[in-house]
Order: C-alpha cells, then structure tokens, then sequence
C-alpha cells in the first residue's frame, strides 16, 4: 500500500494539538498535587483522581491518541513526528490566551519557522511502500533504549530535587515518548499478532510518560527541561524512521525538519517560564 504522507501530517497535527493541550493543563494541576512520593501511592492516585483540570487533561489526551495512531498509517516518522511543533503552537496559544503571558522576539521567529516547516514537508512527498524492518534489529534497539531510560532513571533516584533532576527526567520522557511513536509507527508495518504488541507498548510508554512527566514539572519547570523533551520526541523517531525501518528523505524535507527542531528550541520558552 502506498503511503500518502500528507494525511499522515494531518492526523499527527490533530492529535498532538489535543495531547500537547491536555500537558499544558496537567501541568497546572499539578501545583495543586502532593508530590509523588510524598504521600502513599494511593493517596497520590486519588489526588490525580480528583483534580478535575488533570481529568479534563487524561480526556484530551485520550482524544487525541486515536488520531496519532490512524496517522502512522498514511506515513513515515519523517512526516508524523516533525508535526509535534504544531502541538507546541498550541502550548503558545493557550499560554497568550489563558495565562496571558507575553513572547519575545526569539519566540516569535520560533512561532515563525514552526509555521514554516510543515511547508517543506508536504512541498515533495515521497511515497513509498510499507515493508516489515528486521525484528531482531527492532527488539536489540528497544533493549538499549530501555537500558538507557533505566540508567537515567536510577540516576535520578540519586539526586536531589530540582532542575538537574528535572533535567534527567526531560531526557527520560523524551526517550519514552520517542518510543511510544516507533512502536505507533511499527503498529502500522508489521502483520499478525505484532500489531497488537506494539499498539501495547504504545499505551505502556505513554502511560509511564505521563507518570515521569508529572514528577518531572513537580521537580521544576525549567526551560532546558521542555526543550530537551521536544527536540527528543522529535529528532529521535526520524532518525529510527531513516537508519532502522529505511524511510526515504530528500533535501527539502531534511531542511524541513530542521527548521522545524530550530523553531522548536526557540518556542519551547513559552508557557514554561514560571520558575
């Protein structure tokens, strides 16, 4: 079946605008939670449970997964993932429109050049045909991405509370959060029970983001954290896209994600500047 990156592009904007809304907002809930580990898990769970604004964020971010998945069907990481910055330009709407926070310059030419990326993308699509990546290439790389999500891991454990620490988790969601996308995108290549697999691990690793990430905005909220995060979800899955399942790229789209990663590094200030 051929491949039509362009819906491939429209459904992966759809759902990470409704994702990257419903992180926004649970990370002002998460002002008004006990930190996790401070309190019993259960008490920890009910608290998340009952704060009615991290719910509606859970109810977003369930909408917009569906459509995330559907996209990974029409087309390539290359195409899927570089539109996470359209997500980000909801983060910024909702930061100028709801907490009434104002954008530098710096941030304008980020909005700017996050506008302009998607046009190179879609510009000269290539399609190509779906084909099954070598599964023990597939299993090796999951291994040492795990490997490497654990070392961060235990590394925190080690640290004490703060932006460092936060620093260590950003690279951690990053890493999960690039995964849950090559396993979305794998969901979409392989035939039989496979699947089903990676549709699981899809669900797992956005289910340990969330966790992570809420313990990361409670450590602290600053700016290199969300960079580091973005440019993760973004630059790790195209590489995987094009070294590990073969996916095809020109120079036009290579400078489309490019000025999409630049746009992004300028514009993840917005909404994450209350220290």
């Amino acid at each position: 079946m051929t491949e039509i990156p362009l819906l491939a592009m429209l459904f992966s904007a759809i759902g990470k605008i409704l994702m990257s809304l419903a992180s926004v907002i649970q990370k002002q809930s998460c002002d008004n939670i006990p930190k996790i580990g401070s309190i019993p898990l259960k008490e920890t769970i009910m608290a998340f449970i009952k704060n009615r604004r991290w719910i509606f964020g859970a109810v977003l971010a369930s909408i917009g997964f569906p459509a995330w998945m559907i996209a990974f069907h029409f087309g390539g990481l290359i195409y899927t993932q570089p539109m996470a910055s359209i997500g980000i330009l909801t983060i910024v709407v909702y930061s100028l429109k709801v907490l009434k926070e104002k954008i530098t310059r710096t941030e304008t030419a980020g909005i700017l050049l996050i506008m302009v990326g998607p046009v190179f993308l879609g510009f000269q699509p290539i399609a190509t045909e779906k084909i099954e990546p070598n599964l023990y290439v597939i299993i090796l790389l999951y291994f040492l991405i795990y490997v490497i999500i654990a070392a961060l891991l235990l590394l925190s454990r080690t640290m004490d509370a703060g932006k460092r620490k936060a620093v260590v988790y950003a690279f951690a969601v990053g890493l999960i959060i690039s995964m849950a996308a090559l396993s979305g995108r794998l969901s979409a290549l392989y035939k039989g029970y496979l699947p089903l697999i990676f549709i699981l691990l899809v669900l797992i690793h956005l289910g340990l983001g969330t966790i992570i990430l809420q313990i990361m905005y409670q450590q602290g909220r600053a700016v290199i954290t969300i960079t580091i995060l973005n440019i993760l979800a973004i630059a790790f899955p195209v590489i995987a896209g094009i070294v590990i399942l073969g996916e095809k790229i020109n120079s036009i789209l290579g400078i489309g994600i490019i000025v999409i990663i630049i746009g992004c590094v300028l514009v993840s200030r917005v909404g994450y500047i209350n220290e």
